[in-house]
């Protein structure tokens, strides 16, 4: 099996939409796979390390920054990560769609790596 692909969709972009191959999930805002981490606080590899972080359990406190309110937003991160972790196999085996660049490595591509781990025959 081949590690499914990555797509960007457009907001609002109709016509975008419909090049997509049917079985394409969009990882986005609003669906519960969205990017948490405001980029506004984050830097876009601080942001994408979290979100690993936080669908594997490793993240705490030390990773978070304080305008971040990290005491609040540990448990909803945790909390999060694992309603992610447990949907994964929902997105194993399908293209995913996101709005960043082709070409920029991105949440959804984290998602493909975690939903579709590639197996070495010991």
């Amino acid at each position: 099996m081949t590690t499914p692909r990555r797509y960007q969709t457009q907001a609002g972009r109709r016509r975008n939409r419909k090049q997509l191959p049917d079985d394409c999930i969009f990882v986005g805002k609003p669906t519960i796979f969205k990017l948490p981490f405001s980029l506004n606080i984050y830097s876009w590899p601080e942001a994408l390390e979290n979100y690993r972080k936080m669908i594997d359990g490793t993240l705490d406190s030390s990773d978070l920054k304080e305008s971040d309110d990290s005491g609040q937003r540990l448990g909803y991160y945790k909390h999060l990560g694992q309603q992610i972790a447990a949907r994964l196999p929902l997105l194993k085996g399908h293209p995913l769609s996101s709005r960043e660049r082709l070409g920029e490595f991105s949440h959804a591509d984290i998602l493909i790596e975690l939903a579709n781990p590639i197996t070495t025959n010991a």
